[in-house]
């Protein structure tokens, strides 16, 4: 653009000397030379302007090079540098957590190799680990977020349990070791003895072998560290009777796990921490079962919980284990495993109305033919109750009512005197004939001479024969009642106080 507008002006000053008339040669070789010299200047002149840019764009270029070169040369001593060790690996305190950090002069160019690992939650104290390992609350769970899973799990004993002692053994050795794990506790506090399960008896069942342990924790990406603030585990097994040499040790069981959150995240998180820390050749070495089990196995963890109450209907498909509590209504198909607890009373359908109150004792069998009508008149008197008691009654019912009732007492006492079942069922007649015979001619047990209640043990013991003859004797929930051998507060579905009286 410089260029043209020289050569613009320099024809403009060639018309404007030729234009003029008159001048001789000497003035136009002057303007001509003027003309030249004109033109040499601005030509210098854009020359020196040219070089001048050119230097200034070279010095850019050069600092440009060298500043980027400093900055690659300094990221790349940070990313070299060990990250600094704490001598003392002490964890955080809140002195430590107000000091100001030191902000950097410039952002930095280069992102770090790793992400930053910045520590959300503070790490539990060894007083709260212990208390997670042994199923208690920790301060501030109240205010934590719930989630719940269930986890179903298999297991082969050494000895013969009864389910309830089973579910306390795994109770207690999987909520020592596990919930400490979950919450990133560094040490597992275990709890190795439990209470016993026979009335008053002072029994303990020690789970042998099972240490203070050294957890390991499972750290899964997304899932910040200390975010589960505690762990409860709640275990309930039934007889599962599946393994082929001996199927009274094999137990079914369901793991009821609670997560208490100190804020909310994903489920399957939860899922995936817990799969990784149950992944393990040995579960029985983990858990410290040695002594106690042969095998342990684990299923797939379900979202949710076991259900405090019964459903209204009952379920179409069988449960994988068995229902904690008796449904409103019989269910349609067998349960693979009888009831951990049985229900009060066998289950019946629904009544159209209230049931009338029950019968003072139990109900005695049916006559095999009907009685027979009423007597055409009435009695002319009253029966005359008689002034002793009366003799012991038959084993088994009479076919038919005698034709009169009884009006005198023996003149003499009876020849022999009357037997201890004769003096427990005195109140409670008519007899069950099955529930009576079995107690008197084929039960050999005994209560203990020194307890408070011998009698009521005793008729507790004649009222469950008494049930089991009437309605579970071909139920799977009762298979090892009618045992002489045992006392009936062993016996499966019974629960008793302290005293031996069942509740």
């Amino acid at each position: 653009d410089v260029e043209q507008l020289i050569q613009d002006r320099l024809k403009t000053m060639a018309v404007a000397v030729t234009a003029q008339p008159g001048e001789d040669d000497a003035d136009k070789d002057e303007a001509v030379e003027e003309n030249d010299d004109e033109e040499r200047k601005m030509k210098r002149a854009l020359m020196i302007k040219v070089c001048i840019g050119l230097a200034i764009l070279a010095a850019v270029i050069v600092g440009v090079v060298v500043w980027l070169t400093s900055k690659s040369n300094a990221a790349a001593t940070i990313v070299a540098q060990e990250p600094p060790v704490d001598p003392t690996n002490a964890p955080i305190t809140d002195d430590a957590a107000t000091i100001a950090p030191v902000s950097s002069v410039s952002p930095s160019t280069l992102p770090s190799s790793a992400p930053t690992d910045i520590q959300l939650y503070a790490p539990p104290s060894d007083s709260v680990c212990e208390a997670i390992a042994r199923g208690d609350t920790v301060p501030g769970q109240e205010d934590m977020l719930s989630k719940n899973f269930t986890v179903p799990f298999k297991a082969e004993m050494l000895e013969t349990s009864t389910a309830s002692e089973v579910s306390s053994v795994f109770n207690v050795a999987i909520q020592a070791i596990l919930g400490p794990a979950l919450a990133d506790c560094p040490e597992a506090a275990a709890t190795s003895k439990i209470a016993g399960f026979h009335g008053n008896t002072a029994a303990t069942a020690e789970i042998a072998g099972l240490p203070d342990n050294t957890a390991t924790t499972a750290e899964i990406a997304g899932l910040p560290k200390y975010v589960i603030g505690n762990a409860a585990i709640d275990v309930y097994c039934a007889q599962d009777n599946s393994c082929d040499v001996r199927p009274e040790l094999c137990y079914s069981c369901q793991m009821g796990l609670g997560y208490f959150l100190r804020d909310d995240v994903k489920g399957y998180l939860l899922q995936t921490k817990t799969s990784a820390l149950l992944d393990r050749d040995s579960l029985v070495d983990y858990f410290g079962l040695d002594g106690v089990a042969t095998f342990l196995e684990f299923g797939d963890i379900v979202t949710g919980k076991l259900t405090e109450a019964p459903s209204p209907v009952p379920t179409i498909v069988e449960s994988g284990s068995p229902s904690m509590h008796p449904s409103m209504q019989p269910s349609s198909m067998p349960s693979g495993a009888p009831t951990t607890n049985g229900s009060n009373n066998p289950t019946l359908p629904i009544t159209p109305g209230p049931t009338p109150p029950p019968t003072p004792g139990p109900t005695r069998p049916p006559t095999p033919s009907p009685t027979p009508g009423p007597t055409p008149r009435p009695t002319p008197g009253p029966t005359r109750a008689t002034p002793g008691p009366t003799p012991p009654p038959t084993p088994v019912p009479t076919p038919q009512p005698t034709p009169s009732p009884t009006l005198l007492a023996t003149p003499v006492p009876t020849s022999s005197p009357t037997s201890k079942w004769d003096r427990i069922l005195s109140g409670y007649q008519p007899y069950h004939a099955r529930a009576r015979e079995w107690v008197t001619t084929t039960d050999t047990w005994e209560p203990d001479p020194s307890a408070s209640n011998p009698d009521e043990q005793s008729l507790e013991r004649y009222a469950l024969a008494a049930l089991y003859y009437s309605f579970l004797e071909n139920h799977s929930t009762a298979s090892d009642w009618m045992q002489s051998s045992t006392h009936h507060c062993d016996w499966s579905n019974t629960r008793c106080d302290t005293s031996n009286q069942v509740e």
